[in-house]
């Protein structure tokens, strides 16, 4: 996330850039307020993200492999399907009337 500010060395509360306007100051004040986390919550819960980021990862690579087992066994029932209707085929054809 962007910082809208900053705290100068005198403690007093800046903006970071002059082309914000009060309203998107405003805007990212609620959608924080909209999430019912105080501050040190946030922290916590970004320290767990950064300690955990090969967690996710981990299971990202899990789902794209069950993904590509799930396509390979598809695929391969659809090929067992068409084998068995050429067998059938030659089957009938082979067949002396």
């Amino acid at each position: 996330m962007e910082r809208l500010t900053i705290i100068s060395s005198d403690g007093e509360v800046c903006r970071t850039r002059r082309d914000i306007s009060d309203g998107d100051a405003w805007h990212k004040l609620t959608e924080y307020e909209d999430t019912g986390l105080t501050p040190e919550e946030i922290k916590v819960l970004k320290e767990f993200r950064d300690k955990n980021k090969g967690v996710e990862e981990y299971f990202e690579t899990c789902v794209a492999k069950d993904k590509a087992i799930a396509d390979r066994d598809y695929w391969k029932a659809e090929a067992l399907k068409h084998c068995a209707k050429l067998g059938e085929i030659k089957l009938l054809v082979g067949r002396n009337c």
